[in-house]
């Protein structure tokens, strides 16, 4: 026998399988097609949709605009739709798509879509709020700003020129296989990037996972690191927990409250300067390595697997001297940790 509870659960699935049925779509498309020259920017700001970007080997830029409406009947559907509409400008070497619409209130039921050819080294600006971004093969620069949404991109190989390409983010979920050159902004967002040269991060709130990098610089605050690999590290973290698995050249941090810990240094490392307040530093340095150590821990412990004294006062613990064979080696480890550990 179909009890009560169950009998209004398929009452209530039958009704949205209706109502689904019920809607109608209705699809409006524009193209655009422009002579692409070196100097030429490329802008589009869109809401509600998404923007696909494909790599075109002609000196053209074709885009394709669908503005897709669902409503209960097919009069309502044409209001929707034409409430919606592209904003063109062209000027000098600038091109500018902009998405219009007139009637807010009906946003959610609109999707907007651009799919964009363009050549691989156009200079691009592109903000998008409440849809995805996708990227297959692009070395132009890039100015991007993403809210709520998705961005996916294989390869970014930006050039060293300044100004750098700039990513924003809030709220998003983020995969970028391979990024050379970048500035990344970070909010409440999930970010991962398998590959990269050089990045400078500025994070809040977010979950950062790096692959195999070679430079970063970091601005964090409120968000947790995963690196496996990085050559260099420097910048500021607040209330961040920070991982790296291997490091090869340098530390230059300073943190306050979370931790910073590292899974290997690598032998051939340059240095380390790095300050903490609250919270824990573990630096685990191949055995074989020669250095000099400065460090202190106050109000806290300070442990070292290495046949170097530690000086033990009444709130604090300190080590100065040289760790390994090579008494005239140039490697330097400078810590500082207060209302922490620091393990070695």
């Amino acid at each position: 026998m179909i009890t009560k509870k169950i009998y209004l659960t398929i009452v209530i699935f039958v009704i949205t399988i209706i109502n689904l049925q019920a809607q109608i779509s209705k699809i409006k498309t524009s193209k655009y097609q422009y002579k692409y020259t070196s100097k030429t920017e490329l802008i589009i700001n869109n809401n509600y949709g998404n923007i696909n970007i494909l790599n075109n080997k002609s000196d053209s830029i074709i885009i394709e605009v669908r503005i897709n409406s669902i409503a209960k009947n097919e009069k309502k559907a044409d209001k929707i739709l034409n409430k919606a509409s592209i904003k063109e400008k062209i000027e000098n070497d600038y091109i500018s798509l902009s998405t219009i619409l007139d009637d807010k209130d009906n946003k959610d039921k609109l999707h907007i879509d651009y799919i964009v050819h363009i050549p691989i080294n156009t200079t691009l600006f592109i903000a998008n709020k409440h849809g995805d971004v996708y990227i297959n093969d692009h070395n132009g620069k890039i100015n991007l700003n993403i809210n709520y949404g998705k961005f996916e991109a294989k390869n970014l190989l930006f050039t060293e020129s300044t100004p750098l390409s700039v990513l924003n983010f809030k709220y998003c979920d983020v995969n970028i296989e391979n990024c050379n050159w970048a500035e990344i902004n970070a909010t409440h967002t999930n970010l991962n990037i398998t590959n990269s040269k050089s990045l400078v991060i500025n994070s809040k709130y977010s979950v950062v996972k790096l692959g195999n990098n070679t430079v970063l610089k970091l601005n964090s605050k409120n968000d947790i690191y995963k690196i496996n690999s990085i050559s260099k590290i420097s910048g500021t973290t607040k209330n961040t927990s920070t991982y790296a698995k291997n490091l090869t050249t340098s530390i230059n941090l300073v943190g306050e409250n979370g931790y910073f810990k590292t899974g290997y240094i690598s032998s051939y490392f340059d240095s380390i300067n790095l300050k903490f307040l609250n919270g824990d530093v573990s630096l685990l340095i191949d055995d074989k390595t020669s250095y000099k150590t400065n460090c202190s821990v106050e109000n806290g412990e300070l442990s070292i697997d290495k046949d170097i004294n530690v000086i033990q006062g009444s709130n604090f613990n300190t080590i100065d001297g040289f760790v390994g064979d090579d008494k005239n080696t140039k490697k330097i480890v400078n810590v500082k940790v207060v209302n922490g550990n620091l393990e070695f």
